[in-house]
């Protein structure tokens, strides 16, 4: 099982039993799958290249225990590709998309006949989620929301944002895919362009990934808080007053503005040949941010103060500047 050509060979032979056992045998298959990254495999504490020999064609180092060390790039680029292996024999109506950060890299998993879909980060799958077709704020598919919620476990917060990008991968059902050394190659071309973006540095902000990692962890604190001064005002059931108001709009414009620069924080897509590529192959950016079950707490605070009676300039400024982001009520 630490053979990418033996683990395509095992997943092939499970796939028709697994069929014939259960009503839903992609989500069997990718059970057993992460379970062998679980034990077959080791989380990397450093990045690996995203650049030069194809993944599928590289052997990867070992650590004491015999366990292959990936980084999340690898270990999406792996399943995708063993995945689509299974795909390909059992002709599954599956499509597959590549999702990077500046950060990490996911693979989005889409099972268009039960209309469902998973999310691998690193060695953990999650899913089956269900599919909807678009979210209109952000212009985003629906899996955004839940490649979010993957991402802000890796960034360790709980009211977090993110920019992305999102990179379709061929079908390798169809014209030169099903030969394997021509897929492989179409994999690795759409892994280098998913991979090859960042922020635009500028004499003021030389560093925009520290600033931009830096702007998450402030937001998530400022979301915290106005979290918990929310949810204490509600438990006394009062109406705010102007103290109250004063702060809560504080806290508010402060974590908002921390999300609309950075969802306004210009990108760069590498070469024109790049940028040209990946519009060539429907890669699309997008901004998401996390949305706990109970709401976001800048959706909650502009819901209060779109109930209050009289609100400040402060608030209606706010209000106002809430509209249309990804943090809007619904």
């Amino acid at each position: 099982m630490h053979r990418l050509d033996h683990r395509v060979r095992v997943w092939e032979a499970l796939y028709p039993a697994l069929a014939e056992e259960g009503s839903d045998p992609l989500q069997a298959l990718l059970g057993l799958m992460e379970q062998g990254l679980r034990v077959f495999t080791k989380h990397s504490e450093f990045n690996i290249r995203d650049f030069g020999i194809n993944y599928l064609d590289s052997e990867m180092p070992r650590d004491y225990i015999g366990r292959v060390v990936q980084d999340c790039g690898v270990y999406a680029l792996n399943v995708a590709y063993e995945l689509s292996r299974v795909i390909r024999r059992a002709k599954l109506r599956v499509e597959m998309r590549l999702v990077t950060a500046i950060d990490h890299a996911m693979l989005v998993i889409h099972d268009i006949e039960r209309k469902q879909f998973y999310v691998l980060s690193n060695d953990v799958v999650e899913g089956p989620f269900p599919f909807q077709d678009g979210e209109p704020r952000t212009r985003a598919t629906a899996p955004a929301r839940e490649f979010m919620r993957s991402y802000a476990k890796i960034t360790g917060t709980r009211f977090g944002f993110g920019r992305f990008l999102e990179v379709p991968l061929a079908d390798p059902t169809l014209g030169k895919n099903r030969e394997d050394a021509s897929f492989k190659d179409s994999m690795w071309e759409r892994y280098e362009l998913a991979a090859d973006w960042g922020f635009v540095r500028t004499p003021g902000v030389p560093e925009p990934e520290k600033e931009y990692s830096a702007d998450i962890r402030d937001f998530d604190l400022a979301s915290k808080i106005l979290y918990a001064e929310l949810m204490a005002i509600a438990s006394r059931s009062g109406a705010l007053d102007p103290q109250q108001e004063e702060r809560l709009v504080e806290l508010g414009r402060f974590a908002l503005g921390l999300a609309l620069r950075n969802q306004a924080r210009p990108v760069a897509g590498g070469s024109r040949r790049t940028v040209a590529r990946q519009k060539a192959v429907g890669a699309r950016l997008h901004f998401v941010s996390s949305r706990p079950e109970e709401g976001h707490p800048l959706s909650m605070l502009a819901k209060v103060l779109a109930s209050s009676a009289n609100p400040s300039p402060a608030a209606t400024e706010f209000l106002r500047r809430i509209r249309g982001t990804p943090f809007a009520g619904r």
